[in-house]
């Protein structure tokens, strides 16, 4: 039972980096498509 536990410990800093790279990696896609999309002069207003 203690080495269960011992294993999800070990296992959660390797889980928060993967999902920190992934939101990250989501975040720079929202950014590129904004991108994308204002390129050709789209949207209502420019930033």
């Amino acid at each position: 039972m203690l080495d269960d536990f011992l294993t999800v410990l070990d296992a959660e800093p390797t889980q928060t980096e993967v999902v920190d790279k992934l939101l990250r990696s989501e975040t720079d896609v929202v950014i590129n498509l904004i991108s994308l999309y204002k390129a050709p002069g789209g949207g209502m207003a420019s930033f």
